[in-house]
């Protein structure tokens, strides 16, 4: 039954809109959560940690840490082959933006990126592996 449900999601997740636009109320999310998978393509981990929430950046100190958490731990988001935003939601100032990613292999990934904004901008709070079990 479990399986009947991942599948449903890829097929709902599918028939969202594939990409916001600068419209939209979800480019200032899509634009930070680029940015760093563009700064994780450059190796630039450093760069990468500064896209976190102070609060992560606390917690990981250096882009070398923040680096090795994300290669062991998310190596879909480190080494993407494409990057697909679907809807996102809003629960008071806290966001969600829902990603589809494929990776090197073929695999798809969905994950919720999980923002927060404070006078600096917009910033990744957490990211959540909601399945990756297709292929």
């Amino acid at each position: 039954m479990t399986r009947f449900f991942q599948v449903l999601w890829v097929f709902f997740a599918l028939a969202l809109p594939v990409r916001a636009d600068t419209h939209t109320p979800n480019a200032p999310l899509v634009h930070v959560i680029e940015g760093q998978i563009a700064a994780f393509a450059d190796d630039d981990f450093a760069a990468a940690l500064r896209f976190a929430s102070p609060e992560l950046q606390l917690v990981f100190g250096t882009g070398e840490r923040f680096g090795t958490m994300v290669r062991s731990g998310f190596p879909m988001v480190y080494r993407p082959d494409t990057v697909t935003f679907l809807a996102g939601d809003t629960t008071g100032d806290v966001r969600h933006q829902s990603v589809m990613i494929r990776d090197g292999a073929g695999r798809v990934h969905f994950l919720d990126y999980e923002m927060g904004r404070d006078r600096t901008g917009w910033h990744i709070r957490g990211v959540t592996i909601v399945t990756d079990e297709f292929a």
